[in-house]
């Protein structure tokens, strides 16, 4: 339709026309409920091009870079979302969530001997499972980036004195010693099928390291962030996927896949779910088999699938497609990168 005739019909019923950057906001809004979070990024930045102050655009860009774990940008975003609309509660949430992502000079105070250290697992299935020690005695952690910081099974807990939540003074793993790590009692029994397990240890946990679950040489392996080039580097070189991931709120950890070949979902990471190898949102049976799952060029097929709770992700504003499990990633090496915010998965 013509640019007059539509300014006509919209005096007609009395409405203004919605302006360019405003239509840009909305398909970036449209984008962002889909989990496309590219395309969002994309047109939020081309909604603030046409107009620099569309406080949505605003508020989706400092939502993405906060998700994206850039933290400065995020600040600056979010703050210009604060400024033009003051009680929007979306921003103050986000803005909280940002408060609790950057580093606290009383938390996580580690000594990572040479930079790397390589944890054996004590189990490699059903779940990855790590041994540390607290107070000079043994604890048995599942990995599991579903997990926050420190989760605890009630004994545990009870044992550390922690009630609901608390901190571990000292955590000890061969060649990393860490000192003042939150903790809290976990909201669900961690269970690693027959192996007793006291715990989880978490994406809070993880990201303050260069995490790579090593499954071929039984180990977690954790480095410096200043590792990061020279993994991806390798990575690329050895044509392995390297893709974006995404930290919403704490701890739910997300990347891009696709099921069967149709479009890209977004998954959450569970390294520590045992379940399915790849579990889905609304699958009317409780399992069945897909002939195949990718993530970039990482693919695995068939495989097992599970139904998710329903509800499970409800609380976040955008589509979550299903969840990434142990089993998907147990025959390749996976690489979790927080400072480029990559997860690299190689066989």
């Amino acid at each position: 339709m013509h640019a007059l005739a539509i300014l006509l019909l919209s005096a007609l019923i009395g409405q203004a026309p919605a302006s360019a950057s405003t239509a840009s906001a909305n398909a970036g809004d449209t984008a962002f409920a889909q989990g496309d979070f590219q395309t969002a990024f994309n047109d939020y930045n081309d909604a603030l091009a046409e107009d620099p102050g569309d406080a949505e655009a605003v508020l989706g860009l400092g939502t993405l870079d906060l998700y994206r774990n850039d933290w400065n940008n995020a600040r600056t975003y979010l703050n210009r979302a604060r400024h033009l609309a003051p009680n929007d509660p979306r921003t103050l949430a986000r803005l909280t969530t940002l408060q609790e992502r950057l580093p606290k000079p009383d938390r996580y105070v580690f000594d990572l001997q040479n930079g790397r250290t390589d944890i054996p697992l004590v189990a490699a299935d059903p779940v990855p499972i790590v041994r540390a020690t607290i107070d000079g005695k043994p604890y048995s952690f599942v990995v599991d980036t579903a997990a926050a910081s420190v989760d605890l099974n009630p004994a545990a807990a009870q044992a550390l004195g922690i009630t609901a939540s608390g901190t571990i003074d000292t955590l000890k793993f061969p060649g990393l010693t860490v000192n003042d790590v939150p903790a809290r009692v976990a909201p669900q029994p961690i269970t690693a099928g027959n192996l007793q397990v006291d715990g989880a240890l978490g994406t809070v946990f993880l990201s303050h390291f260069l995490p790579t679950f090593d499954y071929a040489h039984n180990r977690l392996t954790l480095q410096l962030w200043e590792a990061s080039p020279a993994i991806e580097q390798a990575a690329k070189a050895e044509g392995a996927a390297v893709e974006p991931m995404w930290l919403v709120g704490t701890h739910l950890l997300l990347a891009s896949g696709r099921v069967d070949g149709q479009r890209a979902q977004l998954f959450a990471i569970q390294t520590g779910r045992s379940d399915g190898t790849v579990a889905l949102a609304g699958a009317e049976d409780e399992s069945f088999t897909l002939p195949l799952v990718s993530l970039g060029r990482y693919a695995q097929g068939p495989v097992t699938g599970a139904s998710l709770p329903p509800g499970l992700f409800s609380q976040v504003p955008f589509h979550v497609a299903g969840a990434l499990r142990h089993g998907f990633f147990r025959p390749a090496t996976l690489t979790l990168d927080f400072t480029t915010m990559k997860i690299v998965v190689s066989k």
